[in-house]
C-alpha cells in the first residue's frame, strides 16, 4: 500500500496507527480537517491524482445496474473494496477528459434518488470522499471551523473550472454526527449554525436553507446557481 497515506494530527496519533499495523505511509500533518487537507495538497506534486477518504467511512453503496435496467427501479448493494479500487482510475480519466479537477459522490444513501448518470454542474460533493487533480495553488477554504468546508470547496472548484463531476451511483456510509472526536465535539451545533449563517449571508444567490430532520442546520445549492 505504498500509494496510501494517512495524515494524522500529531506524533501520538502516528504511534497509534503504527501500533495497529497499517502497512502504508503515515504522515504527521496539522490538527483540523481543512488544515490536514491543505497540508496534503502541499505534500503531493501538482497534477497528481489524489483521492481523499475520511476515517469514519463504514461502507460503500453502489446502484445495482442490472436490477435498475430490468425493473426500471433503483436498488443498491454494498460495493466491495476491489470493485471500488478498480473504478478509481475511470473517475480520474473522466475528470481529465472533461478538463475538470474535482469529483465526488452522491451525498445521501437513498437509492431511489441515486442515478447511473454522472453530472458536471453545481451539485454538492460531500467531503467524506472526493478526488482532485492536485494544484498546490488551490487550497481549501474554512469558516472559523471545519463545518461546511465541503460546500465551500465544491463552489470553489466549480467557479474556478466551470464544473465539478458527481458520481450519482455511489454513496459512502459514515458515522458522521454519531462518532466522537474530530468535528463531533460539544461545539458542533454552534459551529454548524455559524457556517450556515455565513454561507447564506455571503453567497445568498447560491445557497438556501435545507429542511431536514437533523438537529443540525443544513444548506443546499440553489438549482441553476453559479
Amino acid at each position: 500500500m505504498h500509494n496510501v497515506y494517512i495524515f494524522v494530527a500529531n506524533t501520538e496519533e502516528e504511534e497509534e496507527y503504527k501500533a495497529m499495523g497499517f502497512e502504508c505511509n503515515i504522515v504527521v500533518a496539522f490538527r483540523g480537517l481543512v488544515n490536514a487537507r491543505n497540508f496534503a495538497i502541499d505534500y503531493f506534486e501538482d497534477d497528481q491524482n489524489i483521492l481523499f477518504l475520511d476515517d469514519d467511512i463504514t461502507s460503500i453503496k453502489v446502484l445495482d445496474v442490472e436490477y435498475t435496467k430490468e425493473h426500471k427501479a433503483s436498488k443498491s448493494h454494498k460495493m466491495e473494496y476491489c470493485e471500488f479500487v478498480n473504478s478509481i482510475n475511470s473517475y480520474f480519466d473522466d475528470l481529465r477528459s472533461k478538463d475538470l479537477f474535482m469529483f465526488g459522490f452522491y451525498p445521501a444513501g437513498n437509492s431511489l434518488f441515486m442515478k447511473m448518470k454522472r453530472t458536471y454542474d453545481l451539485r454538492f460533493l460531500v467531503g467524506n470522499a472526493f478526488g482532485i487533480i492536485n494544484r498546490r495553488d488551490v487550497k481549501n477554504c474554512t469558516i472559523l471551523s471545519d463545518s461546511k468546508e465541503d460546500y465551500l470547496r465544491t463552489l470553489q472548484y466549480f467557479r474556478k473550472d466551470g464544473g465539478v463531476m458527481r458520481i450519482n451511483s455511489v454513496f459512502f456510509q459514515t458515522t458522521i454526527y454519531k462518532g466522537t472526536g474530530g468535528m463531533n465535539d460539544e461545539n458542533r451545533l454552534i459551529n454548524e449554525q455559524i457556517a450556515c449563517d455565513y454561507l447564506l449571508k455571503t453567497h445568498f444567490k447560491v445557497f438556501a436553507i435545507k429542511k431536514c430532520k437533523s438537529i443540525y442546520p443544513e444548506v443546499r445549492f440553489i438549482r441553476g446557481a453559479t
